[in-house]
């Protein structure tokens, strides 16, 4: 059974990345945070949607970026906030710092309109 972050926990991690790389810390809808934290491990008929830990990643992720519970800094916090999980759950990403950086631009910019788009780019691994 996976380990899954809390809004509060959420909440957290944004706050510490606008503390170091600036913008607002500001939660601009927490009943949308709530729903971003709450998806990864949403069921159905008594069985989780996202199955494995890559799926509960991205769906973190790809819930932060459309959801826009903060200010600002949504596809920044999606991201830290997948590998936060992953880290929690014995796994990492496994791609390059550049690829990630474009994941992020993109994911901001809505070019990846789909969570299994972006599931579809993501790797990871055990540490």
């Amino acid at each position: 059974m996976a380990l899954f972050l809390t809004p509060e926990q959420i909440v957290d991690i944004h706050q510490t990345l606008t503390r170091r790389y600036g913008g607002s810390p500001l939660v601009r809808d927490y009943g949308l945070l709530e729903s971003a934290a709450l998806a990864p491990q949403e069921a159905r008929f008594g069985e989780l949607i996202n199955r494995t830990l890559r799926s509960q990643a991205a769906t973190y992720w790809f819930s932060i970026v459309v959801n826009r519970p903060f200010v600002e800094g949504n596809a920044r916090t999606g991201l830290v906030v997948c590998e936060v999980f992953l880290e929690m759950n014995g796994f990492q990403l496994d791609m390059e710092e550049a690829q990630l950086a474009d994941l992020v631009k993109r994911m901001a910019l809505r070019q990846i309109p789909a969570k299994e788009r972006l599931l579809q780019t993501i790797r990871i691994r055990a540490f």
